[in-house]
């Protein structure tokens, strides 16, 4: 469990177990394996109610911007390979009744993600 936390706490700038917690929500499950044949997993979910929250950290890219045009290397949810993959993750969660939401990780830092999360766990 240690390692999974660690892996979670890095995909998001502030664990949502912490802002769960502070808003007196159910403690979601950092890296649940919902399809384990596919071995796919949400970055955080509260499987009772078949609610994930997938957090898209790589879209804008990472590193350092060229010099020349200001463009970054393609971060891990920009690729084209990475895009089909999660489609395709969260297509089989649908299909197995699971509701999705997606927040960058400005959205759990700010806490932006609260009223929403709030809204789907009727709190």
């Amino acid at each position: 469990i240690k390692k999974v936390r660690r892996r979670a706490a890095r995909i998001n700038p502030q664990p949502l177990d912490l802002i769960a917690e502070k808003n007196g929500l159910p403690i979601p499950i950092p890296e649940f394996c919902f399809a384990p044949t596919r071995k796919f997993r949400w970055d955080w979910a509260w499987p009772e109610c078949k609610l994930a929250v997938e957090v898209d950290g790589g879209l804008f890219g990472r590193g350092r911007a060229c010099p020349s045009c200001g463009r970054r290397p393609v971060g891990a949810h920009s690729s084209i390979k990475q895009l089909l993959l999660d489609r395709a993750k969260q297509n089989l969660g649908s299909l197995l009744g699971w509701r999705v939401l997606r927040f960058t990780p400005k959205e759990i830092k700010t806490w932006a993600c609260v009223p929403m999360l709030k809204e789907f766990l009727g709190k």
